[in-house]
């Protein structure tokens, strides 16, 4: 069942148009816009976005299934019917890093500056999430009597002022991708990788973080939840990576001055 205060209007067919998808929207158009600006060719940059979205997408939904496979297991139709939702940006995460190594193994590309050419999109889609959550009742904070607190919707529809956690996540997102981008988006082809890895944890950092002042119904009340462990998963990773990269770069440059 859709809630009331997530529709925001009708197609002529009856089909409701979803605030949170409306904005998804908007948000994933923007990032092919200006993560294709990245690509020298512009074409084949398109085709390569457009494949790391379908792989995103599949993470997304195979994540899910796995992680809700008590329920899909007695209904495994459904698993293969995500128009009623049920995607995970955990899933989102390893799928589109994942295909866009797929892709440049395939054209004999760098995998890691490809990633770095695709960081407009996973800003754009991060902050038009946040927002989305913010207005369809999702991952809201505690109510709150202070100056900075906002009336802020719940699950069903119920309006209290709390604070505006969801709004600090989009504000977050949008302040590391412009210092990011100041110092990492003229060096991509000279330090590739560099800028998508500081990218993801600081996006994840902003997860861990603001999952941590939830108290929505989704947000389970261990003291560590599934999306902070997770999150924190991908930037010791990620850290794992970069640590790997630096001592084999070190290496490869003492075995040439030998």
């Amino acid at each position: 069942m859709i809630h009331h205060a997530m529709i925001t209007t009708y197609l002529p067919s009856g089909f409701p148009v979803i605030i949170y998808s409306l904005l998804l929207g908007i948000g994933v158009l923007i990032g092919l816009w200006q993560s294709v600006l990245n690509f020298h060719d512009q074409e084949i940059g398109l085709v390569h976005l457009m494949l790391c979205m379908i792989g995103t997408l599949l993470g997304a939904r195979v994540v899910h299934v796995l992680f809700s496979w008590s329920y899909f297991r007695s209904n495994i139709s459904q698993a293969f019917s995500p128009v009623q939702g049920g995607f995970d940006w955990f899933g989102a995460v390893v799928g589109g890093i994942l295909t866009a190594f797929l892709i440049a193994a395939i054209q004999k590309l760098n995998g890691f500056e490809l990633l770095d050419r695709t960081v407009p999109l996973w800003y754009t889609t991060s902050i038009a999430l946040w927002l989305g959550t913010f207005l369809t009742g999702q991952w809201y904070g505690p109510t709150s009597d202070a100056w900075y607190a906002i009336p802020i919707v719940d699950e069903w529809g119920s309006f209290a002022e709390r604070v505006p956690i969801q709004i600090l996540g989009a504000g977050g997102t949008l302040l590391v991708w412009i210092l990011l981008d100041r110092v990492f988006k003229m060096n991509i082809s000279k330090s590739p990788g560099k800028y998508f890895c500081f990218t993801l944890i600081g996006l994840m950092s902003i997860v861990a973080a603001i999952n941590n002042l939830r108290v929505d119904p989704n947000r389970k009340a261990e003291p560590i939840s599934l999306d902070t462990s997770l999150a924190i998963s991908v930037i010791i990773l990620i850290g794992l990576i970069m640590i790997y990269s630096i001592v084999a770069k070190s290496i490869r440059l003492k075995q040439r001055n030998i």
